[in-house]
């Protein structure tokens, strides 16, 4: 199997996602919030391997070049913002998209809807890029 450059950049950017990861897991104890912090790592752990995932299996997708760049684009925005909304919610100690694993801890008003914006956003883009990859996938016949 040939992998495009395609492909290979989402590959890259699935193992420095991974890379992120494993730096942000020894930041752990660091942090304001260190159940967040690890929410951070694992989540930066879960999509470096989903990205990494899509770079392998780019060949298989049936979609236009439109269709591709904006697949590579709202994937990597989703992935990365949602490392970094977890990560600024470790830092700053957010809660109020997290009630659970930020419990005992509150930021500022704008640190909280920084932090609701890159939530929410990061969730809508990875479900946009989840049917982008379902709709590529879809049986051709």
């Amino acid at each position: 199997m040939v992998i495009s450059d395609y492909g290979v950049s989402l590959l890259r950017h699935g193992f420095l996602l991974f890379f992120l990861a494993l730096l942000t897991g020894l930041a752990i104890p660091a942090l304001r919030n260190p159940r967040i912090a690890l929410s951070a790592h694992l989540s930066a752990l879960m999509n470096g391997t989903f990205i990494a995932t899509m770079g392998l299996s780019s060949a298989a997708f049936a979609l236009s070049a439109t269709a591709l760049q904006t697949l590579y684009w709202v994937t990597l925005y989703g992935a990365y913002s949602n490392w970094l909304a977890n990560l600024f919610a470790a830092v700053f100690g957010t809660s109020s998209q997290t009630p659970m694993a930020g419990a005992g801890h509150r930021g500022k008003p704008w640190q909280e809807t920084l932090a609701s914006v890159g939530f929410v956003s990061s969730a809508l883009a990875m479900l946009v890029a989840l049917g982008i990859v379902l709709y590529g996938l879809r049986p051709r016949g």
